[in-house]
């Protein structure tokens, strides 16, 4: 209900990334866990494939923390991308399975 408030006012645009590292709310939802806030993002717009600054999309951050069910919602929602992004590197060079 708070993300549907914040939505709706405006004060929440799904992807605008913060002045810091370039993080996405849908890269950091991922990255804590957040699977029912990633699903809500998503459908609002989130765009799956995007990157930090450090070149992080949101299936690097949510293999980052170990966040299971997050890694098995993206991999389901990647569609023809699953290989690329499975493989997708940072810019550090580290893929997904790299920081599992």
């Amino acid at each position: 209900d708070a993300l549907e408030a914040l939505a709706k006012d405006g004060t929440l645009e799904v992807n605008r990334r913060d002045k810091e590292e370039g993080d996405l709310p849908l890269s950091v939802a991922c990255r804590w866990g957040h699977l029912n806030v990633a699903k809500w993002l998503h459908e609002k717009g989130a765009d799956l494939f995007a990157a930090n600054e450090a070149g992080e999309a949101p299936i690097h951050e949510a293999a980052i923390n170990g966040s299971v069910e997050v890694l098995q919602w993206l991999l389901a929602g990647l569609g023809d991308r699953r290989k690329a992004e499975i493989d997708r590197r940072t810019d550090s060079g580290m893929t997904p399975l790299g920081f599992a």
